[in-house]
């Protein structure tokens, strides 16, 4: 009541002629009157009469046009409770009316109180006080008071005073009287506040009535009152009260931590009987609880124990008894395994009986602020690699933030020691580095011990980093551990703790290739498996080497017929019986490989499908211990005779069959790219791929040459003046490449007959053309590029350090017209073909090839 309204009225003529001298005639209800000021607007012509104070409202001479709408709005005050119906009459070349009502609160500004559960004697409880402003004017200047004496003798509030929660100046003061002042509130706003109250320990059981004082304040500099107090039931009951708390405010994941439990029969009178309560701790734990109290810890015939249900773990006590006014405290251990943030438990039922009235406990909670802990991701790529070659070591640390819940907090001071052990690496790039990791943080070498101090990871963020390693040419062959240890932070001002990492790197391992004679084979061939075992490095004798494959662990029913070898001093195989093939080679020096082949037969009635051959192996890396060889199974497709082999990726159970480097689904969707009429996907001395730009890239040899590590890079940005590079740069690695032979490679790109050239920089810096050939086979819509290139040639460009690995890129190119480029002598071409590096290839001096 006393608000302002708008009211309005509209004259709908959408449907009509023009309309004329129509006249409007309304009167409000009792008590209501028009506004000072009317704020009248008027859309429908002719004069209206609405005078300040006044309840008429008249209209004259009034217009509409055809086809249209008009209206009229002014305001009016409300200055009656309930509902209010009116009507509005037409009169003139219109007739006719219009109906509306309006609800009308008594209190335009709203003070209402609640209480949130029963109290109970001696314990707290929470009053919650709501202010709402229902009107469009905003209201300021609200205070009240709230004498809680008169409730309840003894009744306090705590925790006061408090300020601003109510807007900006607005303060809640006093212990048994509060006072309440400086609220404001904009139209249609609503402040909310609870203030904790203690309940007297003398306190009868009963229901208390609580009333506040009246509230006031002023709405558009006019004073305004309430028209009564804001009232409620204070319910307090002689029910048991269960309270709880964990030993640590702060906690990481792997604490053991403890929670204190405290059961209080608030009855004078009587006693507690045959209490039992179950509490959640769903969401701070997985693990079961370390400890649990003893039987009889809470009265005589009390239990206690844990339960998982469906993965929750619960506390469960029953039979807990006590003395009128008695109390008994008891605890549970348990381990923290929860997500970063603020988490709890929860009791989740509670009850017993006092003088054989049923009685129930309020829910209770505790919880702990999880810190997030330093995780860390370690590793090398590649894993594997020979002397004197490169690989990326990459470090992330970062607080487990997954499922963060409001708390959680990052790190600061984040620290950690990577120890390179014996591996013979060298870090490549200056140390220290500063900055890595925040402002302060700092990346330095002492000792072969990489060491970052003082990192900062924001929440949800991560401390990532990568150094390029690179082997001594002469490092001897085995497995190295790298170890992340020492991993230190602080969160929420308290020490953090990761878990240690290791990565292994293996520095030129054995290789075993797995060759079909038939594939893909038919039910009922016969065909040979020949196993290459090859020893890639070029410094360390690898040896006792044995091999063990039982192939009727992969291939249901296969049959071992005979079994050979290709150099009987080299490697001994044998065929114990059944599907069993044995190897061993005493010692297989660098570079050297050898080759054993089993004679196989499949049985006729074997289903169609990928079969797969594995193998286990031992081996000794020059002088170290006998240790295993990790090698990945090869698959042997079964398919009916006429019936083509299904290559799609979800086929075939390999991710890379050919190993390639490139991903089967990659290579499945350029198809065949270099025109052969078999998949990419299954050959090895094929690779291709979609470059930067989603074009098809084909990397073709012959023989038992292999392509692998192709990679598509954008076009430089230094490259030879005038040159265009519209398909950017590649580099790949061939492998398995006689010593000094010559290889023809060929280059497939989409069709672009501006295409005459391919580019590659020699030792000295310098672009130069190495294309044999370049054809453009418009029917197939490819162009097609030859490069002849000669392993370790007069022009390889592969570092001293590591002669063996070429890994700068070359790619197709475009000479413009008018470009004059001087033509090589004949000698000259011979010379560039010598380019083995010239197109970012791998040439190693070995007759084997690489590990599948």
């Amino acid at each position: 009541m006393g608000d302002r309204l708008r009211l309005s009225y509209e004259l709908d003529n959408t449907a009509g002629g023009f309309l004329f001298n129509v006249s409007l005639g309304d009167t409000l209800p009792s008590g209501w009157t028009l506004h000072d000021p009317v704020n009248l607007a008027n859309s429908c012509g002719g004069a209206v009469t609405a005078g300040p104070g006044q309840r008429q409202i008249m209209g004259a001479s009034m217009f509409v046009a055809a086809g249209s709408r008009c209206s009229v709005a002014l305001d009016v005050v409300a200055g009656s409770v309930g509902r209010q119906p009116h009507a509005a009459i037409l009169g003139g070349a219109s007739q006719g009316y219009a109906l509306a009502a309006v609800e009308v609160a008594a209190d335009a500004v709203h003070l209402t109180q609640g209480f949130d559960t029963v109290a109970v004697p001696g314990a707290t409880v929470e009053v919650h006080y709501r202010i709402a402003n229902t009107t469009r004017m905003a209201a300021n200047n609200l205070v009240f008071s709230h004498d809680l004496d008169a409730v309840l003798p003894g009744l306090t509030a705590i925790g006061t005073p408090r300020a601003g929660i109510c807007g900006t100046g607005s303060s809640v003061s006093g212990g048994s009287t509060l006072s309440f002042s400086g609220g404001s509130l904009a139209g249609g706003e609503v402040c909310e506040f609870e203030l904790i109250l203690h309940i007297p320990a003398a306190a009868a059981t009963g229901s208390y009535a609580s009333a506040t004082g009246i509230l006031s304040g002023t709405r558009e500099g006019m004073a305004y009152s309430g028209s009564g107090p804001a009232t409620a039931t204070l319910d307090v009951s002689q029910q048991p009260l269960l309270e709880k708390a964990i030993d640590r405010e702060v906690a990481t994941n792997g604490d053991t931590l403890t929670t204190f439990y405290t059961l209080s029969n608030s009855s004078a009178d009587d006693s507690l009987q045959g209490f039992t309560f179950i509490d959640s701790y769903a969401s701070i734990t997985t693990q079961a609880p370390v400890a649990v109290p003893a039987a009889g810890s809470c009265g005589a015939g009390s239990s206690f124990g844990a339960v998982q249900l469906s993965g929750v773990w619960e506390i469960r006590g029953s039979g807990l008894s006590l003395a009128a006014g008695d109390q008994c405290s008891f605890e549970v251990s348990w381990v923290l395994a929860s997500t970063p943030g603020q988490v709890g438990s929860r009791i989740a039922s509670g009850a017993g009986t006092v003088a054989g009235d049923p009685v129930t406990v309020r829910e209770a909670t505790a919880s702990v602020l999880v810190l997030p802990t330093p995780q860390t991701q370690l590793s090398l790529s590649p894993e594997a690699a020979t002397a004197g070659s490169d690989t990326a070591l990459r470090v992330a640390v970062g607080g487990d933030l997954g499922g963060r819940r409001d708390g959680a907090a990052g790190l600061s001071s984040l620290s950690w020691e990577l120890d390179l052990g014996d591996a013979p690496l060298e870090v490549l790039g200056a140390l220290p580095r500063a900055g890595i990791c925040g402002s302060g943080s700092s990346l330095t070498l002492d000792a072969g011990v990489l060491n970052l101090t003082n990192a900062v990871v924001p929440e949800g963020g991560r401390c990532e980093l990568e150094l390029d390693l690179r082997l001594a040419a002469l490092a001897d062959a085995g497995v190295y551990s790298l170890n992340l240890q020492d991993i230190v932070a602080t969160a929420e001002g308290t020490g953090v703790t990761g878990r240690a990492q290791q990565v292994d790197l293996l520095v030129d391992g054995l290789a075993l290739k797995l060759q079909f004679s038939s594939l893909p084979a038919a039910p009922g061939e016969q065909l040979e498996i020949d196993f290459i075992l090859e020893n890639p490095g070029t410094v360390t004798t690898i040896s006792d080497i044995s091999l063990v494959a039982d192939l009727a662990d992969g291939i249901p029913g296969v049959t071992v017929s005979a079994v050979s070898s290709s150099d009987a001093a080299c490697l001994v195989i044998n065929n114990p019986g059944g599907s069993q093939v044995v190897a061993d080679i005493a010692e297989l020096s660098a570079g050297d490989s050898c080759t054993g082949t089993a004679s196989i037969e499949l049985p006729p009635g074997i289903a169609a499908g990928d079969y797969p051959v594995r193998a286990s192996i031992q081996a000794r890396y020059g002088a170290g211990v006998l240790q295993p060889v990790a090698v990945a199974p090869r698959y042997l497709a079964v398919v009916e005779p006429g019936t083509p082999r299904d290559v799609t990726p979800l086929a075939l159970p390999e991710s890379d069959p050919d190993g390639d480097s490139i991903a089967t689904a990659v290579e499945q969707s350029i198809g065949d790219g270099n025109l052969d009429g078999i998949p990419d996907a299954l050959q090895d001395n094929v690779a291709s791929l979609l470059n930067v730009d989603g074009q098809p890239l084909s990397i073709a040899v012959s023989g038992a040459v292999v392509v692998s590590a192709m990679q598509s890079l954008p076009a430089p940005a230094d490259g030879p003046p005038g040159i265009e590079f519209p398909f950017g740069l590649v580099s790949f690695v061939l492998s398995n490449v006689p010593s000094q032979s010559t290889q023809q490679v060929q280059v497939y790109l989409p069709h672009e007959p501006a295409i005459n050239s391919y580019w590659k920089q020699n030792r000295a810096g310098e672009w130069v053309n190495i294309a044999s050939s370049v054809a453009h086979l418009a029917n197939q819509n490819r162009t097609l590029i030859t490069l002849t290139l000669v392993e370790d040639g007069s022009l390889d460009i592969e570092s001293p350090n590591n002669p063996n690995t070429i890994t700068d890129p070359g790619g197709p190119g475009i000479i413009p017209p008018a470009q004059s480029i001087p033509v090589l002598a004949p000698v000259l071409v011979l010379l560039l073909a010598g380019l083995l590096a010239s197109v970012g290839v791998n040439y190693r001096r070995r007759s084997a090839v690489r590990p599948e």
